[in-house]
């Protein structure tokens, strides 16, 4: 197909896709305005599974950090809201919407910044409206309604009895080959206990002892180690980076400057997330560091969330070097710093970012795999070691307990070693910017407002893997869950959140939810796997075959299979309706349509694609 004449599968620039991402009694929603159907059923089909892949939902709404004050916080209006709706976020009842109507049209006789609402029924997109908080809501609704956090259950033998068994009846449900899972009381384990296998067709059973890739959550390791530097004043989270790295750059040079040391651990530097720079392709910590001169910036500093992991990979180097370390050899000084600063104070004996390492250990989990026909296949291990700073650690389930146990002891690990001053750990907690209405974003942490309870937690994702961390500061409650598979957000969360309603005696509304969501996606994958077929004609992928832009290669197999292979990473490429129309079947790009058109001006062949994250890439052919 002609590169003028290419529709890219529905997803052109003519269709606005607008996703929006909330926490809504914990639970992740999506809705989509402006929609235009695609032409044929299987775009549609592809969309609508887009939109159900758990794991790939990307945290991007881009909100503004709310302005908070004692008695409340202004809020923009989104497109979805409605009074009910904003009461059932911020005080997990919906019949106290008159307070937000209330509080907003005192704000706006004194405030022309805020609009009133004369209608409890309508809400204007943009519209600024006021927010008070429980106990000033409780206030003006004249105390007839409570709307304080629920009240914390001891942690009872029962109550991790039925928790254990939930956890095994929920991983066959989302069939998860493997999971450990480590519950945790101050410094003390609770629970620990492993659930099915390393290795689908292996006995090998997963012990809390088993070591699996746990992602980005090692972005919470790196903002630990930052703050060791802060408190012995190598670095300040305010420093300008320019300060200690003066080549950094960003593409507009008016906001190099600018950025902090913290800027690059918030997810606030407004870079937006550009996954496909780096993923598989190879690069070196310097070469991740000089990449972000090419990203565009897209908000101020301080202000959005922009999920980026080249912008906190950097932030573990930059800390390299303010600790000696020498540029060329940043990735070896981080992986000190991590051992010598993290690890071994910490008691973390099996953690490591060499993939060398684990796999000489006998109890390693093996990665797994998901394909469109909702197989679970033994993969190999992934790895990106240019970003180790964002998501390159491996480690037990009971090693990452102490990391969490480290982290409810202020800095004092479980066996009474401070590792980082109870201050500087703190500041990584600090809500930093806006995620969501109830979900905010600090350094290495994700801090959610959970019915008024404070949770804070990071997953993780390697391809084949999973990792979630969790604690409750209130509660002295920390949570460890560690699976061998893609796309097994569904599960995860449903123990995380099992867990807190457990705590706290609420209903369990949001496993509810993620079981039907998983229902949802195995029938709509189901649907598009019969429209596809798996075997290619070699004359008609003829030209497409060979090396093409940014280290992707596309092969064809000797079983007549077409792939796009890029670094560790590989995708089957299913044979869609036209010959130049393809669909993924497997691992982080799992029912991304992608597309083989010819530059209507040089000629050259194109592999075009748009990620379920809206990322989009666009490839030129090198040579066969």
């Amino acid at each position: 197909m002609k590169l003028g004449s290419a529709k890219n599968w529905g997803y052109s620039k003519k269709i606005i896709h607008q996703f929006f991402w909330s926490v809504v009694r914990g639970t992740w929603y999506v809705s989509i305005t402006h929609y235009t159907p695609p032409t044929t059923p299987l775009k549609d089909l592809i969309l609508a599974t887009a939109l159900l892949i758990p794991f790939l939902f990307f945290i991007t709404t881009g909100l503004s950090a709310a302005q908070e004050q004692a008695d409340g916080q202004a809020y923009t209006v989104q497109a979805t809201d409605t009074l009910s709706s904003l009461a059932e976020d911020f005080y997990q009842n919906y019949a106290a919407w008159p307070a937000i109507q209330m509080a907003t049209n005192a704000k706006a006789a004194q405030d022309s910044r805020f609009s009133p609402i004369e209608n409890s029924d309508q809400l204007s997109a943009g519209q600024v409206i006021w927010i008070p908080t429980p106990a000033e809501a409780e206030r003006l609704l004249g105390g007839g309604i409570s709307l304080g956090p629920p009240e914390l259950k001891p942690l009872t033998p029962d109550m991790l009895a039925e928790f254990e068994t939930f956890v095994e009846v929920t991983r066959q449900r989302f069939r998860i080959p493997g999971a450990a899972v480590v519950v945790v009381q101050g410094n003390q384990i609770a629970f620990a206990k492993g659930f099915g296998v390393r290795e689908l067709g292996q006995p090998d059973p997963v012990t809390p002892e088993t070591v699996f890739p746990v992602g980005s959550t090692t972005k919470a390791m790196t903002s630990m180690l930052m703050a060791t530097l802060v408190d012995e004043g190598k670095l300040d989270w305010d420093q300008p980076v320019v300060e200690v790295w003066p080549d950094f750059k960003l593409s507009d040079p008016a906001i190099t400057p600018q950025i902090r040391i913290r800027h690059l651990l918030n997810m606030s530097s407004g870079v937006p997330r550009v996954d496909l720079v780096w993923s598989g392709a190879g690069l070196t910590a310097e070469q991740v560091m000089a990449s972000l001169a090419e990203l565009e910036v897209v908000t101020t500093p301080g202000e959005v969330y922009h999920y980026n992991n080249q912008i906190v990979a950097t932030g573990g180097y930059v800390g390299a070097l303010a600790a000696g370390g020498q540029y060329g050899h940043l990735a070896e000084s981080y992986t000190d710093l991590l051992q010598t600063r993290i690890f071994n104070p910490i008691g973390m004996s099996s953690a490591t970012t060499s993939i060398d390492s684990v796999q000489a250990q006998p109890n390693h989990a093996t990665p797994h795999d998901f394909t469109l026909s909702g197989e679970v296949i033994p993969t190999h291990f992934h790895a990106d070691p240019g970003i180790a700073p964002a998501g390159a650690v491996n480690a037990s389930a009971l090693d990452m307990a102490r990391f969490v146990m480290t982290e409810l002891g202020e800095g004092v690990a479980p066996d009474g070693n401070r590792v980082v001053s109870a201050a500087n750990l703190a500041e990584t907690w600090q809500p930093a910017v806006k995620v969501t209405k109830t979900l905010s974003y600090g350094m290495g942490w994700f801090i959610e407002d959970f019915r008024g309870i404070q949770v804070i937690w990071h997953d993780g994702d390697v391809l084949g893997s999973k990792a979630m961390i969790v604690f409750v500061p209130e509660a002295n409650i920390g949570l460890v869950v560690l699976t061998n598979r893609t796309i097994s957000t569904g599960f995860s969360y449903s123990v995380r959140y099992h867990l807190l309603n457990l705590l706290y005696g609420l209903e369990f509304e949001q496993e509810t939810h993620f079981e039907t969501q998983w229902d949802e996606f195995l029938a709509a994958i189901a649907a598009i796997r019969a429209k596809l077929n798996p075997l290619v004609d070699p004359a008609a992928v003829a030209p497409y075959l060979g090396n093409y832009e940014g280290s992707w290669r596309v092969e064809l197999r000797d079983d007549n299979t077409l792939w796009a292979v890029r670094g560790p990473y590989g995708w089957q490429l299913m044979q869609a309706e036209n010959p130049d129309e393809f669909v993924v079947n497997n691992g982080f790009g799992l029912a991304t349509p992608l597309q083989f058109v010819e530059d209507e001006t040089t000629g050259d062949m194109l592999m075009t694609f748009t990620l379920t994250s809206g990322e989009e890439g666009s490839y030129r052919r090198l040579s066969p």
